[in-house]
């Protein structure tokens, strides 16, 4: 952080709970009549006056710059803040944020975040967009080593299609065999 944010934070520090609430209302004032304001900055303002949805949305904004920035670390430290602080009850939007953070977790080579993220987005989806995304998980799974956790995901996914995956190496050739002399 800069000096100048540190300066900040030890000043708000030693204020009581309502004094800085005013101050971080007071910085959110200023910030938006400036259009060269921060997304972040705005963010922890809006969070230190109490306007945690408010919040969420700019870290959303920050998050989606940095992830045009390809600083895939800040991007999802943002996602994960921003979902920590939207609503439960907008599904919707918060699908939208798990699909972004599974987004920004293949950027940056973490295989089994990006897996959680997709899956926890296809809670509540629609059939049809819910099996794509575990089937992204899946796939995500399995490119990063983790061969059991892929697997389950991938049964859920042939489960939802009605679908029988062979248990053993022996049944999936006796599979494809038999399917052969179709």
């Amino acid at each position: 952080s800069s000096y100048h944010g540190r300066v900040q934070e030890a000043v708000l520090g030693q204020l009581s709970e309502s004094e800085r609430q005013r101050w971080h209302h007071r910085y959110v004032e200023v910030y938006q009549e400036s259009s060269r304001v921060k997304p972040e900055r705005m963010a922890f303002h809006l969070e230190g006056a109490g306007e945690k949805v408010e919040a969420a949305q700019y870290m959303v904004e920050a998050a989606d710059q940095a992830a045009r920035a390809l600083a895939f670390d800040r991007a999802a430290d943002f996602y994960g803040d921003a979902l920590e602080r939207w609503p439960a009850n907008d599904n919707e939007k918060r699908r939208e944020l798990f699909i972004a953070l599974g987004d920004v977790n293949v950027y940056r080579g973490r295989s089994k975040d990006a897996a959680e993220a997709y899956l926890a987005a296809a809670e509540g989806a629609k059939k049809a967009h819910a099996l794509e995304l575990r089937s992204r998980a899946a796939n995500h799974l399995f490119r990063g080593g983790y061969d059991d956790l892929g697997s389950k995901a991938l049964e859920q996914v042939s489960h939802s299609m009605g679908l029988r995956l062979p248990k053993t190496t022996f049944g999936a050739l006796l599979s494809l065999f038999l399917r052969r002399l179709h």
